[in-house]
């Protein structure tokens, strides 16, 4: 779909605004309707006569998230979540739904001015054919342990399949390369129909769940536009490495594609979202910087699975960084991570301003 100029303008002042504030899911840091008029502001509080500033469309403020799950992720179908894409866009647009955790409706008081569904691509959509007694999946042995009626079943369920994907191990029944293009396809047509020129924008998108040996490596990958997209988006199961999402990520360019990628959880990555190495251990270097640079601007600072500001260890004379940290890896086995260099925002900035001293330029500016 050809975005207009205005809504297309939604993702440059997301930019602009979240690149300042490190960026956070939510992004709730204003309001759409802009800055009040100066004039007005002058008249409450003096009455010296102050000229309004131009105006300046793009300095708005918006409403939303793009990293949003629903049940065609493995992970919240098998905790309980029973949204479709579809779901989530009615929900962010202020319309009623069923609440899949508690039962009865939600709706939000204050509709959103743009949203994203971006369910993971690893077994995109497989979960989904557990409504289908025939398929696959739900004759299989793993499909009875996922639809067990003890949730503690289902719960190392999903802890095996987690354990699995940090192993290189995937369950084939998961894997069909035919549903994850018809899923994807969904997911990019549900989100053209809630496309609503200037009233609410969305994005295509997915999440790479890179998850070496239980460590968080997760992106978030947001396209301008429908355009120019992929048949088939890319799976950690894959690769694990950044440079291999970057590099498809060029891929894309030259078909046509506008797109970025949103880091999320470096404070469950063990020290490894923001180290000074490579994913193959070897230094980073000028060509690695440029690459990261420009495909990752964004950075998902706070969400439940916790905040990847700083550390007290990484700023012990810094007050307010004392708050209390959701402290583990994104296993299902409690671990905790023992590296707080490389997994935190604000060290990671002072490691890329080293590296940009040393010629390299800079990787997270």
């Amino acid at each position: 779909m050809n975005r207009r100029a205005n809504d297309s303008s939604i993702l440059s002042s997301i930019l602009g605004l979240c690149v300042t504030l490190l960026a956070s899911t939510a992004w709730l840091t204003g309001c759409s309707q802009g800055a009040p008029d100066a004039q007005q502001t002058a008249k409450a509080g003096s009455e010296a006569p102050v000229s309004a500033p131009p105006s300046n469309p793009e300095r708005n403020a918006y409403f939303g998230a793009v990293h949003v799950h629903t049940s065609w992720s493995f992970d919240a179908y098998i905790n309980g979540t029973k949204t479709t894409p579809q779901d989530a866009y009615d929900w962010a647009q202020g319309k009623e739904i069923t609440n899949s955790g508690f039962g009865g409706k939600i709706q939000i008081q204050t509709p959103l001015d743009f949203y994203m569904v971006s369910d993971h691509a690893e077994f995109m959509g497989a979960m989904s054919q557990m409504s289908n007694p025939d398929s696959a999946i739900a004759k299989s042995k793993l499909g009875q342990s996922i639809a067990s009626p003890d949730p503690v079943a289902r719960m190392q369920t999903f802890a095996q399949i987690l354990r699995d994907m940090s192993a290189g191990k995937v369950d084939p029944v998961l894997t069909d390369p035919a549903l994850a293009r018809t899923i994807w396809s969904e997911i990019v047509k549900t989100a053209d129909a809630n496309y609503h020129p200037g009233k609410f924008t969305t994005f295509a998108g997915f999440e790479w769940t890179s998850n070496p040996l239980k460590r968080n490596l997760h992106r978030v990958i947001v396209f301008r536009d429908t355009r120019h997209l992929p048949e088939r988006v890319l799976s950690a199961l894959d690769s694990e490495d950044p440079e291999s999402l970057w590099k498809w990520m060029e891929l894309q360019r030259g078909s046509g594609s506008t797109l970025l990628a949103i880091p999320h959880n470096a404070n469950a990555s063990d020290g490894r979202m923001f180290e000074t190495v490579k994913f193959d251990g070897k230094p980073i270097d000028a060509a690695y910087n440029k690459a990261r640079a420009a495909n990752e601007p964004l950075y998902e600072i706070s969400q439940i699975k916790g905040t990847s500001e700083t550390h007290p260890s990484l700023s012990p004379n810094d007050e307010f960084a004392n708050f209390e940290q959701w402290d583990y890896t994104l296993s299902a086995d409690a671990e905790r991570p023992t590296h707080r260099k490389g997994s935190f925002a604000r060290q990671a900035l002072l490691d890329g301003l080293a590296q940009d001293a040393k010629g390299n330029g800079h990787p997270l500016k």
